[in-house]
Formats: structure tokens, sequence, C-alpha cells
């Protein structure tokens, strides 16, 4: 896979603002979450025959026409627990693009600490982790492991990373 990284700051009178964007090109992730979660029914994907039982069609290896309705009673013990024989339904392309960082500061007037020994005077609004702005995965973060070792490319039931947000001081003597 490859990686990328973009910052940028803006700045305006005593404002400025620094943005960071970054990501990861290639590489696939197998979800073990969305094996259980089809298995349960508890997905989007799921959703068809949950009413009236779940009618598959497709041809057979002779080339004839196939259809069979699983009714909803069997859907979860017939149907969903079949599915995690197939993995390459749960295996997605992990590219991402995320807003990884955004810092809004405010240089505070040089003369307004003079007295204190302050030299310099500055305060910070500080989000990590904002948003992402490109995945090809449905149900989960493509940056979601198995482990925070070296097991990448398996997500099991792992917390996404976690948004923050902070307010820095920073004081120059």
């Amino acid at each position: 896979p490859y990686t990328m990284g973009l910052t940028n700051e803006f700045k305006y009178k005593n404002f400025s603002l620094n943005v960071l964007v970054d990501g990861k090109f290639g590489g696939s992730i197998f979800s073990v979450m969305e094996v259980y979660a089809t298995r349960l029914g508890l997905l989007k994907s799921t959703l068809a025959g949950r009413e009236n039982g779940l009618e598959l069609k497709g041809v057979t290896k002779d080339g004839a026409e196939y259809a069979h309705t699983v009714p909803v009673a069997n859907l979860r013990s017939a149907y969903y627990n079949s599915l995690n024989r197939y993995t390459e339904l749960f295996v997605h392309d992990a590219s991402f693009v995320k807003l990884r960082q955004v810092i809004l500061t405010y240089n505070l007037p040089s003369g307004l600490f003079k007295r204190l020994g302050v030299q310099g005077a500055s305060v910070s609004l500080v989000g990590r982790n904002l948003l992402i702005l490109y995945k090809q995965t449905d149900n989960f973060d493509p940056e979601q492991s198995l482990t925070n070792g070296a097991a990448q490319g398996i997500e099991s039931i792992g917390l996404p990373r976690t948004r923050s947000y902070g307010l820095n001081l920073n004081l120059k003597f």
C-alpha cells in the first residue's frame, strides 16, 4: 500500500488554521465483524427477505434456471450461517482518506501578559480523527485492525480511532 499526507497552514492576522489530511491506497482488509453481523442478519445487506423469505435465483452448473425461497424461519440457520464459507464477500479495499487533524490558533496580543514575564501566548482548538473523506467499506473504518501490532488486513470487531477535541494554551517566557 501507498501512504500519503498533506498538511497546510493558513494565516490571517492573529489566526492560523492548520489542516492535516492523510490516507492509504491499496491493500485489502478482511472484516470478521461483517461475517458475524451477516450471520446474525444485522447488516443492511441482510434486509431482503426478512418479511417473506429470501428468494434466490440463478442457474445450475448445467445452465438450467434455478429459483429457491428460503423461508424466514430458516434464514439465519440455512442461509446466513453458510455465508461465512465465502470469505471473499468480506474482503474489501483498505484505501481511505481522512481529515486527521485541524488546529485553529489565535495568537494573543503580546502586551496582554507582559507584566507576568510572558513574551507571547496563543490559544488553540484542536480536533483529531474528525472525518473519513473516502473509503471503500460500508460498515467499518478501514484503518481498524485485529490488534495494535502487525496484524494489518484483518478487522475483528475492533474499535475505530477515537475522535478527540482539545484546547491548548501556549505561553512563551
